[in-house]
């Protein structure tokens, strides 16, 4: 009884708080306007990063470019952090995981996925149907032509803009020279020398599995 009379008060309190100064409440909604404005901000800072900068007319997806612009992305990260969502609606909230989730997804794909060292068909360039979801599916690179977007003859814009996509080709397959095909050699060495060391430990397979040295002898004799 005496915790729920303090409740009680407490409420009433807060209340003649809010009614004798109203800006007190109109401060909270002012600020959290503010948070959210600066998650606005900040999902363009990181839209714009996460376009990689050019090299020889390409997007640039080199080991170099990802190692110089990581503590960048980190600042784009910790600001995230700090964005204070409280009091926000649900789909501000959902805005925030969003972009959350766009970034994580940027962080996989350098650490783990790395399909710029992996996967030739990242280097595809020309697309010439629509996709059947909003984005490509699976990895695409930053230079994609679309070529159902564009009518035929061209003129104008759309054929200045269609030369300057397909220019773009020769730098990015440089790239996949030096990316796929490296990484390519790279990894068939390395397992390679792996499949040595293991063969060189390994003991006979008759010595591993006497089962099957019997069962050899025992044919041997049949056929003898």
């Amino acid at each position: 009884m005496k915790i729920s009379r303090i409740i009680t008060v407490f409420l009433f309190i807060l209340i003649g708080l809010v009614i004798r100064f109203p800006f007190f409440g109109s401060d909270l909604v002012a600020q959290k306007n503010l948070n959210y404005e600066t998650l606005h901000e900040l999902f363009f800072e990181w839209r714009k990063f996460e376009k990689p900068p050019l090299l020889n007319g390409a997007p640039d997806y080199t080991k170099s470019q990802f190692r110089k612009r990581q503590s960048n992305f980190k600042q784009i990260q910790k600001k995230l952090q700090g964005i204070d969502t409280i009091g926000w609606t649900q789909s501000q909230k959902v805005d925030w995981k969003f972009m959350r989730a766009e970034m994580n997804g940027y962080d996989f794909n350098r650490r783990v996925l790395k399909s710029w060292e992996r996967d030739p068909a990242f280097y595809q360039t020309i697309w010439m149907y629509q996709s059947d979801v909003p984005a490509h599916e699976g990895p695409t690179n930053h230079a994609l032509l679309e070529y159902w977007q564009y009518s035929f003859p061209l003129k104008g814009n759309d054929k200045i803009k269609f030369l300057n996509e397909l220019r773009v080709i020769p730098s990015l397959l440089d790239q996949a020279k030096m990316g796929v095909i490296f990484g390519s050699l790279i990894a068939g060495i390395l397992g390679a020398v792996l499949l040595l060391i293991v063969s060189k430990k390994s003991p006979p397979v008759a010595t591993a599995f006497p089962v099957v040295e019997s069962a050899s002898e025992k044919g041997n004799e049949v056929n003898e």
